[in-house]
């Protein structure tokens, strides 16, 4: 089975960036690949504890 991660922009309720997983992979490993595309644009980042650490990137 797989895991989605997808990153939406909330003013207008978009998806701008989508990743597929291994059901058990670790949540912060699929958060690079996830904001790599729109890390420009992105701010602020928000998450579930699955994305909680300290550095990201």
């Amino acid at each position: 089975m797989d895991k989605d991660h997808a990153a939406i922009d909330m003013d207008r309720m978009n998806v701008v960036s989508f990743t597929v997983g291994k059901e058990f992979s670790r949540d912060t490993k699929e958060f690079r690949k996830l904001l790599y595309p729109v890390v420009d644009r992105a701010s602020p980042v928000y998450g579930d504890g699955g994305y909680d650490r300290r550095e990201k990137f």
